[in-house]
């Protein structure tokens, strides 16, 4: 998600270019993160860059430094729920967000699951996707199509 402080001038506008976006002051997380690699290759897709002017090494102090106002950033929606409900923070509805990415459970195939190994997985295959779509289109107001299906993973792989 693109985050701003609530008094942000974007605040509220729709659509929000890639380009319009690339302008403003950006506050980065460290090389190595995945959200930071995520955002890069979407602006590199589209021909652009960031306005990079702070990097930080936490989501909580990209967070800080959003409140603080000193520029707007990219951060997972799970980072951010607390901060949003508070109103201490904002998303801004940006072209191509949110990223879709996807999470893998993994575990070895002839490997025995304990049982609260299996149940923990049976949650993330059968509730989590669930809370995802409530968390997408319920709270955050995304319509469905920003939803992007994903086939059914092989829960014994």
């Amino acid at each position: 998600m693109v985050i701003a402080p609530p008094n942000h001038p974007l605040v509220g506008e729709r659509n929000i270019t890639l380009e319009r976006i690339a302008q403003e002051r950006f506050l980065s997380r460290e090389e190595g993160s995945g959200t930071r690699a995520a955002r890069i290759r979407l602006f590199a897709e589209h021909g652009l860059e960031a306005n990079i002017y702070m990097e930080l090494g936490s989501s909580e102090a990209i967070k800080q430094a959003v409140m603080a106002g000193l520029g707007i950033s990219v951060l997972s929606f799970h980072n951010l729920r607390l901060e949003l409900e508070a109103g201490l923070l904002a998303v801004l509805d940006v072209q191509h967000f949110p990223l879709m990415r996807r999470w893998h459970a993994v575990h070895l195939k002839g490997k025995k699951l304990s049982n609260t190994s299996k149940r923990f997985l049976d949650f993330l295959l059968q509730d989590g996707a669930r809370m995802w779509e409530d968390i997408n289109v319920k709270r955050l107001h995304l319509p469905a199509h920003h939803l992007q299906p994903l086939p059914e993973p092989d829960a014994h792989e």
